[in-house]
């Protein structure tokens, strides 16, 4: 969590968001941290 807030949590969901095809059709981007991105907020 700190790595994440340190690069931001924008930056993680993007990331996710942009591989999410290699990673299958199970994986799901947690709602909380899209919320959190979302709203600029960090986890700590």
């Amino acid at each position: 969590m700190f790595w994440a807030d340190t690069v931001g949590l924008k930056t993680i969901v993007d990331g996710l968001k942009k591989h999410a095809e290699a990673f299958g059709p199970d994986f799901e981007i947690s709602k909380l941290l899209e919320q959190k991105a979302a709203k600029g907020e960090a986890f700590n």
